[in-house]
């Protein structure tokens, strides 16, 4: 039989001390053509972390070839290039071996048997715990560079300069930052007449950009201005995108006073800050919300594309809004119109009110109650499905156990018993979630209520409630250029409106009900 190997690299950024790359791939291939194996391919990860393997594209795109049946055996130079983290080195190899796919190393062979499954992980746990020692030391080394006031890379605010690591006043730019601060203080200017005042004078950022609103707001809220030296106040998740500063632990943060030169004085600094926050609240409490009941169902026939509200001001100041085509927006081509929604709402209110007041609702129910069987077939064999996997992890539990009583301590067995005992954790949750505590059934009184009060919400003049109601029982309104035609959800109706003229009566009732169409 002819056995197919995948080959994985990987190096992270700091490369004093491993194999690059072109050496760790080469010595794989020396040890399938020991093996007799033939080389599917080479996935690769360059310059990424290994502490997890979600940031890794390659050995995701090896996972999804695993599950394609592409090879049978994962080749890596060693545990801890591959991995540096237990948790995902255990969770990799357990989603490999249910598609029938081991993991073999080139200085500890195929991960095999008891022995060679205790070597790998015991490698794994070292290499994340040198992995969690280095962070650890890299925290400390930034905090002691923070306390030194030393620059820790990145772009430096405009206003100062760095010399022998150290943040130094730019005499240069400094006068710029202190009439921001100042024009803003006066109470005559706001962020957008600032940064058009600056982009006017021809300054520019640090990066050589224009300035914006955002930018501006940087600047204001920058508390490097008034000497304090903050680090930490960003957060990033797994997928090194900022989360924000409501996403940081406070005792993560550091913040030391007095640490840098100060360009802006206390009480300037207390003032912008007040008028930030008095503008901020009266920008909620004044902004008008404007709703739009047929959001993310009215699309566009010509191009397929969603129809979005868009103001609209003429010369005189008289505003109108439309339901716009997007595509046409991003230049796709598209010919069609846009419509007005004063126009469009009420004509779609009344259809849909008149399609439920003519709704069959013993049919309704009947059709709904169907729906329902086939739910909890469907939903019974998920049940039985998630008790065999919660059955399958709690023997392995007590097979860790028993692991543990006999051999004594292991860290190994131990780690992999409490990822096992998070796991039943999950499934016991999963299974308490999608298992029903009642099965409803639905009579015709409770689908005539629902669409009572449909109607009686599309009927008032709460915004709000019309766009709810709109919403559950919509499916879709198509804008042609001639006509509108309002569908309602599991195909129970639909409604033609010429258009800018009459509503037409037209309405085919058509099986099918989907219980939870109408919150029932």
């Amino acid at each position: 039989m002819n056995v197919m190997a995948a080959i994985y690299g990987r190096v992270s950024t700091d490369r004093q001390s491993e194999l690059s790359i072109e050496a760790q791939i080469e010595a794989c291939e020396r040890y399938c053509e020991q093996q007799g194996w033939t080389v599917y391919d080479h996935y690769a990860d360059f310059g990424i972390s290994g502490t997890s393997a979600l940031k890794r594209p390659a050995l995701q795109r090896l996972i999804e070839d695993a599950e394609q049946k592409c090879f049978q055996i994962v080749v890596a130079h060693k545990v801890d290039r591959a991995f540096r983290n237990v948790r995902d080195y255990e969770n990799v190899k357990h989603h490999l071996e249910e598609h029938d796919v081991v993991m073999a190393f080139v200085e500890s062979g195929i991960n095999d048997g008891v022995q060679g499954e205790f070597l790998n992980s015991m490698m794994a746990l070292m290499a994340q715990q040198y992995s969690q020692n280095l962070s650890r030391e890299v925290r400390k080394t930034m905090r002691k560079n923070v306390e030194q006031g030393n620059f820790l890379g990145g772009v430096c605010p405009i206003g100062f300069k760095i010399v022998n690591k150290k943040y130094e006043i730019d005499y240069e730019t400094a006068p710029m930052v202190k009439e921001i601060f100042a024009m803003y203080a006066s109470g005559k200017y706001s962020m957008r007449q600032l940064a058009d005042h600056l982009n006017l004078s021809g300054y520019q950022t640090r990066r050589g950009k224009t300035f914006n609103v955002s930018s501006i707001h940087g600047i204001l809220r920058n508390e490097k201005y008034r000497g304090v030296y903050v680090h930490n106040q960003n957060q990033y998740n797994k997928y090194g995108k900022r989360k924000g500063k409501k996403s940081v632990n406070p005792q993560d943060v550091i913040r030391i006073d007095n640490m840098l030169p100060r360009i802006i004085d206390e009480s300037t600094w207390r003032r912008v800050a007040l008028k930030m926050d008095q503008n901020k609240k009266k920008v909620g409490k004044t902004r008008a919300k404007r709703v739009y009941l047929l959001t993310g169902k009215i699309f566009c026939e010509e191009c397929g594309s969603a129809m979005c509200g868009q103001p609209s001001r003429n010369t005189r100041g008289y505003e109108t809004v439309y339901y716009a085509c997007s595509g046409r927006k991003k230049h796709n081509g598209c010919k069609n119109k846009s419509i007005r929604q004063d126009w469009i709402e009420p004509q779609v209110v009344e259809a849909v009110k008149k399609m439920c007041e003519k709704f069959d609702c013993q049919e309704m129910a009947n059709v709904a109650n169907q729906r329902i069987k086939e739910i909890m077939s469907e939903q019974n064999q998920e049940i039985r499905r998630w008790e065999k996997i919660l059955a399958g992890l709690k023997t392995q539990a007590s097979n860790l156990t028993d692991s543990l009583a006999k051999m004594g301590y292991s860290r190994t067995v131990e780690e992999r018993l409490l990822q096992v005992e998070r796991e039943i954790a999950e499934a016991e949750d999963w299974l308490e979630r999608i298992t029903p505590r009642t099965v409803p059934e639905y009579h015709a009184k409770i689908v005539k209520k629902a669409l009572d009060a449909v109607i009686e919400q599309m009927s008032g003049d709460d915004t709000e409630l019309q766009k709810k109601a709109i919403q559950s029982v919509v499916d879709e309104i198509i804008v042609s250029k001639e006509n509108v035609l309002i569908k309602i959800k599991a195909e129970l109706g639909e409604s033609g409106l010429s258009r800018p003229q009459k509503v037409g009566d037209s309405m085919v009732a058509e099986a099918g009900f989907e219980p939870a169409t109408f919150g029932l």
